[in-house]
């Protein structure tokens, strides 16, 4: 709509239509009135004041924005390095899954614990043998077993019987049984003949021998018998020195003891602690069968100390033999690592050589796995618990 404009007697002529309006109101009055408003101060500010609050802002956006625009513009070459070469860290991922490193080194690495690293120490010692780029824990020797010894010693707590091969130049005194989680039945005070040819062994007993308590005479008969079990003998005769029988406590005296009976036997896994060395350790059975065994080397004995050599997840589907040949055929999950693969590779092939068999075919499995390979049949070993000299050939 268009405002209507008005010429200048038009505005006059509204103006004095308008009424009148009297203030009564004296000039003292008014300036009494509108005086305070005229003398009241007006704050000021340093001249100083604003441009310090002008820069304080500044800088505050300053300290915020710099970092982040920083960050933004590096991440990206770091991440875009990582592509390029296709690493992401030469950090190793650390997981509660893994276990410590064990105290003993193995010249075949560290096993399902790591690599281990080199010592000097007289008491550590090195497996018998290994392909050097694979780290892996071997359980096994190899070898010809010429210039070994073998010994015997009890778990920590004498719940079973560990058998050891010791590599040439090494005594059972060099061994530190505390930290390989061992104890021991002494047996320096005994003397050992063997005659491989007749396949029989005579132990002599000082006169006067005695042994106090059901468990260690126990423990001594075993140790006794898994120290000679190697020579494959077929009688263990034991007399004191003058010849007269010897007093083994709750077995009475006696003047032979009985071998190892093979085919009664499986190996699994004896470890004291977290920080001990692993022991393949034999473990009697009611049934002296394969089968059995292999079932067996599925039991963890936590309370001794033993746990399962063939992991839950495997299930023998067949069991068969052709001569000196174990055919086994199993279904099996994934492996956790391939040092379990391994373990249960070579408890397998010291249970089947107890059980009087010279090679092992393991059906499903294609693959190399440390020193075998698994494609084909695989020779049986021929000792187990192998300590080596660092020196040794």
């Amino acid at each position: 709509m268009k405002r209507k404009s008005y010429s200048d007697e038009e505005l006059k002529n509204i103006l004095k239509d308008m009424p009148k309006v009297e203030d009564r109101q004296s000039k003292h009055d008014l300036y009494r009135s509108i005086q305070p408003e005229v003398n009241k101060s007006k704050r000021k500010f340093a001249p100083w004041i604003m441009p310090g609050v002008a820069t304080a802002a500044v800088l505050a956006v300053l300290v915020i924005v710099v970092p982040m625009v920083f960050n933004s513009a590096n991440q990206p070459q770091f991440e875009s390095a990582d592509r390029l070469t296709g690493e992401s860290s030469n950090q190793p991922e650390v997981t509660e899954e893994d276990p410590p490193l064990p105290k003993f080194e193995e010249e075949s690495g560290a096993g399902e614990e790591g690599a281990s690293t080199k010592s000097n120490s007289p008491n550590e010692f090195s497996t018998a043998e290994s392909d050097s780029s694979l780290q892996f824990e071997q359980m096994v020797m190899h070898k010809p077993i010429e210039d070994v010894s073998f010994q015997a010693y009890t778990g920590m707590n004498a719940e079973v019987v560990i058998p050891l091969t010791l590599g040439p130049g090494l005594e059972a005194s060099d061994i530190s049984l505390e930290e390989a989680g061992l104890s021991n039945i002494d047996l320096s005070e005994l003397t050992f003949e063997v005659d491989s040819e007749s396949e029989t062994a005579t132990v002599i007993f000082p006169e006067n021998f005695t042994v106090s308590g059901s468990t260690a005479a126990t423990m001594l008969v075993e140790t006794i018998r898994w120290k000679l079990q190697p020579e494959n003998l077929t009688q263990i005769s034991i007399r004191t020195k003058n010849g007269s029988k010897v007093d083994l406590g709750n077995y009475g005296m006696l003047d032979q003891l009985k071998p190892i009976d093979n085919k009664k036997y499986a190996y699994v896994i004896y470890q004291f602690s977290q920080d001990k060395r692993r022991f393949l350790a034999p473990v009697e059975l009611k049934i002296g069968s394969i089968e059995q065994a292999l079932n067996e080397m599925k039991v963890d004995r936590s309370e001794k100390y033993l746990s399962s050599s063939v992991p839950a997840h495997v299930t023998f589907t067949q069991i068969t033999s052709d001569g000196d040949t174990l055919v086994l055929d199993f279904e099996h999950e994934q492996w956790k690592n391939d040092q379990q693969l391994l373990t249960m590779v070579e408890a397998i092939l010291m249970t089947a050589k107890i059980h009087g068999y010279s090679q092992v075919s393991f059906e499903p499995l294609e693959n190399r796995i440390g020193f075998y390979d698994l494609s084909g049949l695989v020779e049986v070993p021929n000792a187990a618990n192998p300590i080596m000299n660092e020196n040794s050939p």
